[in-house]
């Protein structure tokens, strides 16, 4: 049997003003359609919402209204932007509108001029941009000078202890995880540590396991934005890497004080490390 024929929407793709411009100049396939020769159009097969259930031509309906203009209510709204939180643009949009949305970024950072429409989007009633106006001092924070009440604080530290924030493994992190399951060891990525007074995401975790008597944290530490002294003179160094070298010693003995075994490995040294290299190192931690 061949495939069934699959009828898509007229106006599948269409932006609102689009839709709107085709309706306005009849381009709708069943405008001025009476109502026999709508019937035999549906019978066979080319009306864009044949099959559809109930509930997704409702769905529909109220994609079309909003298209034409009706204003979304706030609740919508919210809920919309709790469903799209965290999520890519392919995800958002489909695949044919984010790689639009990619390509027009992609043009910002190579230096071209965006579309008009675009930068019609980001701009103000005047016709200039908010961060020109920012510039020039026209707009003003409404928070600029004041200061969070105490109850107000301490809902944003409650606020930002359970924040999720999205990590990425390194090239070197990802070696080391390797390692360790190969030699059948559990352990955590950006594990939070918070109980020491510099709170943190580790890299590497390894909780009381067999074997392993003590909870141990390893550091995978990048040569130039950790300071490797071996590498980089402290004259080459800037003033935001030599702060956090010296970050990097204060947790690493505020670790030790809480009980933990630490483990700080630079690039250079992951790069050229073995499984066996590796496994001597950590059994030295134990």
């Amino acid at each position: 049997m061949g495939k069934k024929k699959r009828h898509c929407a007229w106006n599948k793709g269409l932006t609102g003003k689009e839709y709107l411009k085709h309706f306005r100049e009849g381009k709708t396939w069943n405008k001025d359609l009476n109502g026999e020769e709508y019937l035999k159009h549906f019978r066979e097969g080319k009306t864009w919402n044949k099959g559809l259930t109930k509930e997704t031509n409702k769905s529909l309906m109220k994609i079309s209204r909003g298209m034409q203009g009706v204003p979304r209510k706030e609740e919508t709204k919210r809920k919309l932007r709790i469903h799209f939180l965290g999520k890519t643009y392919e995800e958002r949009f489909g695949r044919q509108k984010s790689e639009e949305i990619k390509g027009k970024l992609s043009k910002v950072h190579l230096g071209e001029k965006q579309d008009k429409e675009w930068v019609k989007k980001r701009t103000t009633k005047g016709g200039e941009t908010l961060r020109r106006r920012w510039a020039k001092g026209e707009l003003r924070h409404p928070r600029l000078g004041k200061s969070h009440s105490i109850e107000a604080r301490e809902k944003i530290k409650k606020s930002r202890k359970l924040r999720v924030y999205k990590t990425k493994n390194t090239s070197i992190e990802i070696k080391i995880q390797e390692f360790l399951k190969q030699l059948g060891i559990e352990f955590f990525t950006h594990f939070y540590i918070k109980d020491i007074r510099n709170k943190y995401r580790c890299d590497i975790f390894i909780p009381v396991q067999d074997g392993i008597l003590q909870r141990i944290v390893i550091e995978c530490d990048g040569d130039y934005w950790h300071g490797n002294p071996e590498i980089f003179l402290d004259e080459k160094l800037t003033e935001k890497i030599i702060k956090q070298r010296e970050i990097d010693d204060t947790r690493t003995k505020q670790l030790i004080e809480k009980g933990y075994n630490v483990l700080r490995i630079w690039e250079n040294e992951i790069k050229r490390i073995t499984l066996n290299n590796f496994e001597e190192r950590l059994k030295n931690v134990f």
